[in-house]
């Protein structure tokens, strides 16, 4: 085999180290002073690997920040946004305190609205006790699990996401952050004023195959909860009580399966249950 060949194999497997991003953003002085230090004992190994990160982005391993695509998977909150079992939504939830028509130099605006509205994060005090009795809110919540590769994927048409559904998907091993996609996207069920209880979500069983069969530390879903209107108390206890960070309301009708980079970022309320986010995927 040519040189060329045994080259371009290798930088190949290289693509698919999943961490290589984060390690080819590094300065190239570490990158340098890495591979002098391991070369010795690694042989060209080391020197390759460190030449391929250096050049990641001109091979197209890593594109650049600039060159993927944002897609703000983030709910708007207007009067008339899904509120959970309301009939008629959020409704007025802004006035402004500050106007120029009073003559005032700035218009100021203050909200009245629940931390559970639109896009929003759960702490586990949400629905388990004993972290509403320590105090432990969403300042609590990881940004490190908030922040980074996340799967997105389609659930079957017709059924809520059982354990048996779960079962089937086959989401490879590994994967720590899932984002359900699921027939509350088809039905446009964010953009409809009324709240839903016939929404597809996580059955209690579902919770409980999850939990003991994945590694997942971040769930997300289309709609207001991550669990089926029928299971919602269990399925968050079950979910919440192993500290699965959800994430609720998220559009994800025009976003097709597959992997992205998620970054989210609640509001920080000491002690609150949960909080309002802003989340997106890069692609």
């Amino acid at each position: 085999m040519s040189k060329a060949k045994r080259t371009s194999r290798q930088i190949t497997r290289i693509a698919d180290i999943s961490e290589i991003c984060g390690v080819a953003a590094l300065s190239k002085l570490e990158l340098q002073d890495e591979a002098r230090q391991t070369a010795p004992e690694q042989g060209c190994a080391a020197l390759f690997l460190a030449y391929a990160l250096l050049n990641a982005e001109s091979y197209g391993l890593c594109p650049s920040s600039s060159q993927k695509r944002i897609i703000d998977i983030s709910l708007p909150i207007t009067a008339k946004t899904p509120s959970w079992d309301e009939p008629s939504g959020v409704g007025e939830f802004r006035k402004l305190v500050n106007t120029y028509e009073d003559e005032m130099p700035a218009a100021v605006s203050e909200i009245n609205v629940g931390m559970h509205t639109a896009t929003h994060v759960d702490a586990p005090s949400h629905f388990v006790k004993h972290y509403f009795d320590r105090g432990l809110g969403v300042e609590e919540l990881d940004l490190a699990v908030l922040n980074g590769p996340a799967l997105v994927v389609q659930t079957p048409e017709g059924t809520n996401i059982t354990a048996a559904v779960l079962e089937s998907l086959k989401v490879p091993k590994g994967v720590t952050r899932i984002l359900f996609k699921t027939d509350n996207s088809a039905r446009d069920l964010l953009h409809k004023t009324a709240f839903h209880t016939d929404y597809t979500s996580i059955s209690a069983d579902g919770s409980a195959w999850l939990v003991k069969h994945t590694d997942w530390k971040l769930i997300g879903i289309d709609y207001l909860s991550v669990s089926t209107y029928e299971d919602n108390v269990e399925g968050h206890q079950i979910m919440l009580g192993k500290e699965i960070i959800q994430v609720e309301g998220l559009v994800l009708k025009h976003v097709e399966p597959g992997q992205y980079d998620l970054h989210c970022l609640h509001i920080n309320v000491p002690g609150a249950d949960g909080a309002l986010a802003r989340c997106i995927l890069m692609h």
